[in-house]
């Protein structure tokens, strides 16, 4: 069964960098949360303005959109799992994967 593999971690943990090296290791598709929720029309910065409720709002519509894909590399934002449908969404045929080393840490340890 195709799964993706789905990085959670603190913001500025490295999911992003190392959700690319990954995909490009393991001849995957990446896709970053964020960047689907600012494909909607706003940027995060401006839902945030609306409120966090209205941005996660958002955020939960992108993750059920990334997630009924297969065989992808996702990075999430670091607050994705304070959501529980997000949750749910990344748990059926999933790996999820938590990053919580720093970006430093992370960029030596990993080699494009």
């Amino acid at each position: 069964m195709a799964k993706n593999l789905v990085l959670i971690g603190m913001p500025g943990s490295g999911k992003t960098t190392i959700g690319q090296i990954l995909s490009t290791k393991l001849n995957m598709d990446f896709i970053d949360v964020d960047d689907v929720v600012e494909s909607y029309g706003m940027t995060i910065d401006e839902l945030f303005e609306s409120g966090e409720e209205s941005f996660r709002y958002v955020e939960t519509m992108a993750v059920k959109d990334v997630s009924s894909h297969h065989d992808l590399v996702i990075a999430t934002g670091g607050g994705v799992v304070t959501v529980e449908e997000n949750i749910h969404h990344f748990k059926e045929h999933r790996y999820n994967i938590f990053s919580r080393q720093g970006f430093g840490e992370n960029k030596k340890g990993f080699k494009k």
